[in-house]
């Protein structure tokens, strides 16, 4: 009976252990749909757009058009002075088990014109959530669309 009781106590302490390691080392436990999107944002609102297509699903069959940060420039113009790309009215449709829809309103610097409407379709790819698609006011950004 202690033999079982000391074997709990260490399966318990391993467990916390390593729990905390995974938190001090930065395990990631995938990217969720709204971290995907706060991602997206934040590298919308950088100087350079050369990191944005990380936020795209690999298996597109155009994302290597889409690593081109003149693309996103073209659609999304690169923020100035205090200004930057923001989502109103955000609602979440994640009833699909690896499919997910956002639609917003985004507004961003005024070369913008903004607000628009804006729909992501993401997909689970493992982990993480990824966007597969993009509409700007009902323009596909997502596919590829030059």
């Amino acid at each position: 009976m202690e033999g079982a009781m000391r074997v709990k106590h260490v399966l318990q302490v391993a467990g916390v252990a390593l729990a905390l390691l995974a938190v001090l080392f930065g395990c990631s436990f995938g990217v969720t749909i709204q971290g995907r999107i706060e991602q997206f944002l934040e590298d919308l609102n950088a100087t350079s757009r050369d990191q944005l297509y990380l936020n795209l699903d690999p298996a597109l069959t155009d994302y290597n058009s889409l690593k081109d940060p003149l693309y996103w420039d073209g659609w999304f113009p690169l923020v100035g002075g205090g200004t930057s790309y923001f989502l109103v009215n955000q609602v979440t449709d994640d009833s699909g088990v690896t499919t997910a829809i956002v639609t917003a309103d985004i507004s961003g610097p005024a070369t913008f014109l903004g607000p628009k409407a804006l729909v992501i379709g993401l997909v689970k790819d493992g982990l993480n959530w990824m966007i597969h698609t993009i509409t700007l006011d009902a323009i596909d950004v997502v596919p590829y669309n030059p």
